[in-house]
């Protein structure tokens, strides 16, 4: 990992990954390390712990490497071609802030009509003050030292990870990844909804 210092360029995407996904995961590394020529680790939750543990292992691995810049990615994302250059150059613009690459579909409710203003507005970005989805984000180093550990219990992941960062999150209206909206592996849902509408992002910058 220390061969990655210095640079934006130095990008680390981790796989957070369910044991029942892990052949996904697979997939999923070899496309971002052969077809884009991002180093890729995969973390994988080997009991089902659940999506907090899986998110919150994964910021608490990339604490102890501060010389990369690191995309943590859920096991069924799904990057768009060409991935990395545009990645970078969302980070490149906002390198200090919490980005989100997914702008998801029917979850959660609250936050889809202000979604569907701005496509139809057709703007370019959006922002929130939490993180709506965890299916690919990238912060700063210096965000992730600080909300590593702070994350609480009674949240869903991408909440308790929007609730420790206390800031805006930019959402590109054309998402990077989409998802492949498949059963959940974790059956156990906080909010005890079940998840029948289409999961997938709304654009893709394809």
């Amino acid at each position: 990992m220390n061969s990655h210092a210095g640079s934006i360029n130095s990008l680390v995407v981790v796989i957070i990954s369910h044991h029942e996904r892990r052949e996904k995961a697979n997939r999923l590394q070899n496309l971002l390390e052969y077809r884009e020529g991002l180093t890729s680790i995969i973390l994988t939750d080997d009991i089902g712990r659940g999506a907090l543990w899986g998110h919150k292992n994964a910021l608490r691995f990339a604490v102890k490497y501060p010389s990369a810049r690191f995309i943590f990615m859920e096991d069924d994302a799904e990057p768009v071609e060409g991935f990395k250059k545009k990645a970078l150059a969302w980070i490149e613009r906002f390198p200090n802030d919490l980005l989100s690459f997914y702008l998801g579909t029917s979850r959660p409710p609250i936050f889809q009509k202000a979604i569907g203003n701005a496509v139809a507005n057709e703007d370019e970005l959006i922002k929130f003050d939490t993180l709506i989805h965890g299916v690919c984000y990238t912060m700063p180093h210096s965000t992730i030292k600080r909300i590593a550990y702070k994350l609480k219990p009674n949240l869903p992941a991408d909440f308790a990870i929007g609730e420790a960062n206390k800031g805006k999150v930019i959402y590109p209206i054309k998402s990077l990844v989409d998802h492949a909206d498949e059963t959940p592996v974790e059956t156990k849902r906080r909010d005890n909804d079940p998840r029948t509408e289409p999961r997938k992002a709304w654009l893709l910058d394809k």
